[in-house]
């Protein structure tokens, strides 16, 4: 956390997509302890998003944090039953081009 003032706080949130998605796959961390989204941070401040994927197959749900102007994101993703990992990886980098696509971002697919 950098760039704001003296003694300034803001606050950080920790979100996911789909609503259904149990609320432990995922916690917001600052400076390595565990806090309560959202949390306030000041300058200095070290913020991660903690994962841990479920045991389920076919899984895949998108985390947001959100401070000041930045929305950060990572997306678990688990193999279906029948899955291989190079599928997986297929199937994974499909989804990154087709939202690149939708945000009206280029997409450089490395094959």
């Amino acid at each position: 956390m950098a760039g704001l003032g003296e003694g300034v706080a803001m606050l950080a949130t920790l979100t996911h997509v789909n609503p259904e998605t149990p609320g432990q796959l995922a916690h917001l961390a600052v400076n390595d302890m565990n806090v309560s989204s959202p949390a306030s941070v000041r300058n200095g401040d070290s913020l991660q998003i903690v994962v841990c994927a479920p045991l389920v197959f076919g899984f895949n749900e998108t985390f947001h944090l959100k401070y000041g102007g930045h929305d950060d994101t990572v997306t678990v993703y688990t193999l279906n039953a029948s899955e291989t990992i190079h599928e997986l990886v297929n199937r994974i980098v499909d989804v990154q081009e087709r939202n690149a696509v939708m945000a009206g971002r280029d997409y450089d697919r490395l094959d």
